[in-house]
C-alpha cells in the first residue's frame, strides 16, 4: 500500500511505549501514570510525545488517531492504550519496558544479617536478566554462592570474591547498586548517604534485618577488635547502639565502623548524628523488600513470591556464620559462646527492627503466605528436600524447617 503511494518505508525503531516528558520510558524517573484531569489540574497535565511513526514521514501516514488502539485510558486522557496496559483501580501500570528497567537491586548489606543474602539476590538477578534478554546472559549455575572465606581462604571479601567468578556484565547486567558507581562496592556495608548513589534505587532497596541484641552478640565474637576490645556484651552493646538505623539513614558512612572497632571516640555516634528513629521508619517504605534473619526461610519464599524467579537450595544455606572457626584467635584461645540475653536493649535498632518485623508480616500477608504454603513452595521448587527426609532439610536449610521460625542465622 506504501509503495502504490509512492512513499519510501523509513526503518522506524520499535516503539518502545515512551509518552509524556520525564516518563521513565522516555528516560526519565516517572513511573507512574498521570492522575486523570480534574478542575484545576489541566495545566498540570505533562506535554505528550510523539511516537516514531509521528514523527516520521511513513509513519504520519499509518498513524490514525481514531484508531482503537490509539485511545485514551478510561477516566485517563493523556495515556494511550497502544503500548501500555490502561490504569487500574490502584492507579498501577506496567509495559514490558517499564519491568525491565524497575527490575533492579540495591542491597543494604547489614553487618551480620545475611552475606548469604547476597546468594539469592545474585539469583534473583540472573533470573529477571534471562527472562528479559536471554540471548546475551549467561546463566547462574544453580549451586552458585557465597563463600565461606574464613574456610576457602579468599584474597578478598566474600563478595568481591563472587563478583569475579560471576561477573556482572555476565550475569546481571544493569541489576544492581554499585556505591559511588564503584562495582567493587557491592555488597559492602556501605550505607544510604546520598552521595553513595542510592536515592537512583528509591524503591529498589533489599535488605535483610536482625534483632539488635543478636546481631551485637553475633559481632563481638565475630569481629577480632571487638573480641579482643574487653567489653563485656553490655558494655559492646551501648557502644554499638543505632548502628542500623545510621545505616539506613545515611548517618554515618559504613556500618562496621563502630561493630568492628566498638573503642573508636566515635562510637556509638559523632556529636549531633543521633541516630533518627522516625527518618529511618519511614525510608523503609524506599525498600522493595524487607526480611528478617530469624525467618530466612521463610523471608526467602517472600522474595520470590514477591519479586518472582525461583529459589535454589543455596538460597537457603548459611555461607559465612560465626562458627566455633572465628571464637579461635591467633593465639588459639577460643572464645566463649555470647548470651544475647546479656546485651542492653537498643532503643534506636530495637524500635527499628519493630517496624521492619511489622513490614515483613504484613507483606507475608498480602502475599498469601504462611509457613505451611511456603514448605510447600520451597519443595516444589527443589529449595527443601520432601518433608520424610527431615535430616537433610535441617542441615540444608537455616535452621529446622520453616516450621519453628526462631532459628536467627549467624552470619
Amino acid at each position: 500500500m506504501l509503495a502504490a503511494a509512492g512513499c519510501h518505508m523509513l526503518a522506524v525503531p520499535p516503539d518502545n511505549g515512551c509518552r509524556w516528558e520525564s516518563d521513565v520510558l522516555c528516560g526519565g524517573t516517572r513511573t507512574e501514570p498521570l492522575e486523570p484531569p480534574t478542575a484545576g489540574k489541566q495545566q498540570q497535565q505533562q506535554r505528550r510525545r510523539l511516537t516514531q511513526y509521528e514523527l516520521e514521514g511513513p509513519g504520519a501516514q499509518l498513524y490514525d488517531p481514531d484508531a482503537e488502539e490509539n485511545k485514551s485510558c478510561p477516566g485517563y486522557p493523556n495515556i494511550l492504550r497502544s503500548s501500555v496496559a490502561c490504569p487500574t483501580a490502584t492507579g498501577e501500570r506496567k509495559t514490558r519496558l517499564a519491568q525491565k528497567r524497575d527490575r533492579r537491586i540495591g542491597w543494604l548489606h547489614i553487618p551480620k544479617a545475611g552475606t548469604s543474602f547476597g546468594t539469592a539476590l545474585a539469583h534473583l538477578a540472573n533470573d529477571w536478566a534471562i527472562e528479559s534478554d536471554p540471548s546475551v546472559v549467561e546463566s547462574l549455575p544453580a549451586d552458585a554462592q557465597m563463600k565461606d572465606c574464613a574456610v576457602d581462604k579468599c584474597h578478598t571479601s566474600e563478595t568481591r570474591e563472587f563478583a569475579r567468578r560471576f561477573p556482572f556484565a555476565q550475569h546481571f547486567p544493569n541489576v544492581f547498586w554499585f556505591p559511588w558507581g564503584q562495582q567493587g562496592r557491592w555488597g559492602s556495608h556501605t550505607t544510604l548517604m546520598s552521595s553513595t548513589g542510592w536515592k537512583d534505587y528509591k524503591g529498589h532497596m533489599f535488605s535483610m534485618f536482625r534483632e539488635p541484641s543478636s546481631l551485637a552478640a553475633s559481632s563481638i565474637q565475630y569481629f577480632p577488635k571487638a573480641r579482643r576490645s574487653g567489653y563485656s556484651l553490655k558494655d559492646y552493646s551501648e557502644r554499638v547502639w543505632g548502628t542500623t538505623t545510621s545505616m539506613v539513614t545515611g548517618q554515618t558512612r559504613d556500618g562496621l565502623e563502630c561493630l568492628g572497632n566498638p573503642t573508636r571516640n566515635r562510637c556509638p555516634w559523632t556529636k549531633g548524628k543521633k541516630p533518627d528513629v522516625a527518618r529511618a521508619i519511614k525510608r523503609l517504605d524506599d525498600f522493595a523488600f524487607v526480611g528478617l534473619t530469624q525467618e530466612w526461610s521463610l523471608s526467602i519464599c517472600l522474595l520470590h513470591a514477591q519479586h518472582g524467579g525461583r529459589c535454589r537450595s543455596v538460597e537457603l544455606a548459611n555461607s559465612r556464620n560465626t562458627s566455633s572457626y572465628w571464637l579461635v584467635d591467633k593465639h588459639n584461645v577460643k572464645t566463649k559462646a555470647v548470651d544475647p540475653t546479656n546485651a542492653t536493649y537498643d532503643p534506636y535498632d530495637g524500635e527499628l527492627f519493630k517496624a521492619a518485623q511489622r513490614r515483613f508480616w504484613s507483606d507475608v500477608s498480602k502475599a498469601g503466605l504462611s509457613r505451611k504454603v511456603c514448605e510447600r513452595t520451597l519443595e516444589e521448587q527443589g529449595c527443601l528436600p520432601p518433608a520424610g527426609a527431615a535430616v537433610t532439610r535441617f542441615t540444608r536449610s537455616r535452621g529446622n524447617s520453616l516450621t519453628s521460625g526462631r532459628y536467627d542465622s549467624e552470619d
